[in-house]
């Protein structure tokens, strides 16, 4: 008799679960980022970006479209999310770089070393004390 686990669907988070509408195609990121499709793929498997196949996506085989989760979306992109925030474009630069920081994405020493204002890097820091507070 083989004694299958029980799952604890209680234990899981509302966060934690991602939905079908989260899920993202490179294709259709390339055209909205105007990020070539070549450069996202090779951003794949470049180290830096610390994409890990199966969490943040998923190749459905060759020439099948390539799925990215949310977070594979985020990594993938914060090359320009950061030029963003430096060159001053973005409405919430705080919100971004404290999410950002939540989730790893970007280390402490990253953020330290990105050329913004001092009150920006004061605001971040204040934000992510509260939210850990909490």
């Amino acid at each position: 008799m083989v004694m299958m686990k029980s799952l604890k669907l209680d234990k899981i988070k509302m966060e934690d679960t991602m939905k079908l509408k989260d899920i993202v195609v490179l294709a259709d990121l390339a055209k909205e980022t105007k990020i070539p499709v070549t450069t996202l793929r090779d951003r794949l498997k470049h180290p830096g970006f610390k994409m890990v196949e199966g969490e943040d996506f998923r190749r459905l085989g060759p020439r099948m479209p390539i799925l990215l989760s949310p977070n594979g979306v985020k990594k993938i992109t914060i090359k320009e999310a950061l030029q963003s925030i430096v060159k001053g474009e973005l409405d919430k630069p705080v919100d971004v770089l404290v999410d950002l920081l939540k989730e790893r994405i970007l280390s402490k020493e990253k953020f330290l070393e990105l050329p913004v204002s001092p009150k920006m890097r004061g605001l971040v820091m204040e934000k992510l004390k509260s939210e850990d507070a909490e």
